[in-house]
């Protein structure tokens, strides 16, 4: 049983598009100082959760990879402009993220998985996506003086440009296949 949560928790590490938007996301939070983490932090652990939990009822048949990889360009770009952002924005990314990034997490269907196998691949995936955010804005909001927080923009830099080239990657396969 507990090799299901083990997967569960290395799954958001192993793919590349939820890693990226969870780190972005997690700079951006960080930057924004501590009164913004808490808030972020409760709405992306109830999105995820909420998202994970409904695809157990029913399957979303959309490849959720572009949109992904299009969330973590974007907040890596807001990472990068350093913007004194209001609450309101923050909150609906951390949502429009976790929702993607439990939808994109569904357990596989396979004959014999089910129960509290299923219960425990996704609570490792709820788990470790809340960690990899927590984790990468607590090291932000500890680098967001450090050279007037040139550290927090060029990592969103490095994240909004391996979004893009990950994401031309993605559309050049589809278009050569």
């Amino acid at each position: 049983m507990m090799e299901f949560f083990i997967q569960g928790v290395l799954h958001p590490l192993l793919m590349p598009a939820h890693l990226l938007l969870l780190l972005a996301l997690g700079l951006l939070v960080g930057q924004q100082g501590v009164g913004a983490l808490k808030p972020l932090c409760a709405v992306l652990l109830l999105s995820v959760l909420l998202a994970c939990v409904s695809t157990l009822h029913w399957r979303l048949r959309l490849d959720l990879e572009v949109a992904l990889l299009v969330c973590a360009m974007v907040t890596g770009v807001l990472a990068v402009l350093r913007l004194e952002l209001p609450r309101w924005p923050l909150i609906l990314l951390g949502i429009l993220a976790g929702v993607l990034v439990g939808l994109d997490s569904a357990a596989p269907r396979i004959p014999g998985l089910r129960g509290h196998k299923i219960h425990m691949l996704l609570a490792g995936t709820v788990l470790s996506s809340t960690l990899i955010m927590l984790i990468c804005a607590l090291l932000a909001l500890m680098l967001r003086h450090l050279l007037e927080g040139i550290v927090i923009r060029v990592l969103g830099a490095w994240i909004a440009a391996g979004a893009i080239l990950v994401l031309a990657l993605y559309l050049l396969r589809d278009r050569l296949a």
